[in-house]
């Protein structure tokens, strides 16, 4: 008996946050993880809620016993508020993606595939405010700790507009000049260290 397919979907365009999609975030995963937030208005966002809700409650509807329903996951959707607390009428979707897929003797490598406006595959640094639409899988789970909820594999990015990602604090970004006076003696941070292809989705 084949495996169910997970649902996939491909989102409106929106605003990336926090993209870590060139290179892996190793700070709380040895093996990486590829993630990235889009916030985009929640009137675009409201197909894409119901898709992703609808595979959780259908989730629940086959796992629950009887009239007990499981423990609840929030989903990766949070409403985006200002800095007042109020809502700001966006929400800010999560997607993530482990470097390292599998387990034991049976794992692979994995990285979201990434296309330019036209379907070209690219290799530029994706920055934080370039306009992006994602194409993911949405997968159910359910917990002992966390619950019943989703979550959301990132495969693929379309770039509509790229802001390039570059260090900010590099030391020729502010314009230092070198002075007499102290000098560190610590190893130089990788850059594996600093935060900052082929799927067929309806880019």
């Amino acid at each position: 008996m084949s495996k169910k397919k997970n649902v996939r979907i491909t989102t409106p365009t929106g605003v990336a946050q926090w993209p870590r999609l060139n290179e892996p975030d190793t700070k709380f995963d040895k093996d990486g993880v590829y993630s990235v937030g889009l916030r985009l208005p929640k009137d675009d966002a409201g197909e894409l809620i119901s898709m992703i809700s609808k595979v959780l409650d259908d989730f629940v509807t086959k796992i629950k016993k009887g009239n007990k329903t499981p423990k609840m996951a929030p989903l990766p959707i949070k409403d985006v508020m200002d800095s007042e607390d109020n809502p700001t009428g966006e929400v800010e979707i999560k997607f993530k993606l482990r470097a390292v897929g599998g387990s034991g003797a049976d794992r692979w490598e994995q990285r979201p595939s990434l296309f330019d406006s036209s379907g070209k595959p690219m290799t530029e640094n994706i920055g934080g405010g370039s306009r992006i639409k994602v194409g993911a899988e949405v997968v159910p789970y359910n917990t002992a700790m966390a619950g019943a909820g989703v979550t959301l594999r990132l495969k693929a990015v379309q770039v509509i507009e790229l802001v390039e990602y570059t260090k900010g604090d590099s030391f020729n970004a502010w314009e230092f000049s070198e002075e007499n006076g102290f000098v560190s003696n610590a190893e130089p941070v990788s850059k594996s260290d600093e935060s900052g292809e082929g799927d067929d989705f309806d880019f």
